[in-house]
């Protein structure tokens, strides 16, 4: 793909998630917890995509846009889009399942750990206290949100993918 069409459909694809997020997605909660769509925006522009370098700088402008936008803690998804950079090719190469459920696993994993990665750095920010349990069945609650999200939405970028797949099927058979 073009950069500067990526560029703009990151752009754009941002936008959208953002209104989405605010809108209706905040609204919708399971025991208090609601989605994070922006963490499976992540994942899918960086699964979406082959040049890293590209992935790399997007995932990272759109994690400080993230948290410039919605008041948290500046640079935290910004670092969390950078890891997320880095382990997405790492994960692509060496998923062999079927790209659905490859996909879900890894929303529900990234999910997993964004979450906690956020929840402890914000802890330390703020100096507040945490009930343990409460904590970790709030991030297992929005990783399973996340992983169902993934599999409604998956069908929108089921051909895209599976064509990615393929490509990396062949690649590491050879």
């Amino acid at each position: 793909m073009n950069r500067l069409k990526y560029i703009i459909l990151c752009i754009v694809s941002f936008i959208i998630v953002a209104i989405l997020q605010v809108n209706i997605v905040n609204k919708i909660q399971i025991f208090g917890v609601s989605a994070n769509i922006f963490i499976i925006y992540l994942v899918y522009i960086n699964i979406l995509n082959d040049d890293q370098l590209i992935n790399t700088i997007m995932s990272v402008l759109m994690g400080i846009l993230f948290d410039i936008c919605f008041g948290m803690v500046v640079g935290v998804y910004g670092i969390l889009g950078l890891i997320l950079s880095i382990v997405t090719p790492i994960f692509c190469q060496r998923m062999s399942v079927e790209p659905r459920i490859g996909t879900m696993l890894y929303v529900f994993i990234t999910t997993f750990w964004i979450e906690a990665i956020y929840g402890i750095i914000y802890l330390f920010l703020t100096q507040s206290t945490l009930v343990l349990y409460n904590y970790i069945l709030n991030i297992l609650i929005a990783s399973i949100f996340n992983m169902l999200i993934t599999m409604c939405i998956h069908h929108m970028f089921s051909g895209i993918i599976k064509e990615n797949s393929e490509t990396n099927k062949i690649v590491r058979r050879y």
